[in-house]
């Protein structure tokens, strides 16, 4: 058995602070320190598929 709690003790502050909100106000809140591309790019949600040279 998992706790429940054990996937948020390897979170992020700024994770954890999101979450907090969502769970507070029920807005899915999200803070983000740049771009959403280069953002989305760093967590390895990139739309860009790579080209094979």
């Amino acid at each position: 058995m998992v706790a429940p709690n054990e996937i948020l003790k390897h979170w992020g502050l700024f994770c954890k602070k999101e979450w907090e909100m969502e769970k507070t106000t029920g807005i899915p809140f999200r803070f983000r320190v740049g771009s959403l591309d280069h953002t989305d790019r760093l967590e390895g949600k990139s739309k860009y598929i790579p080209v094979d040279r």
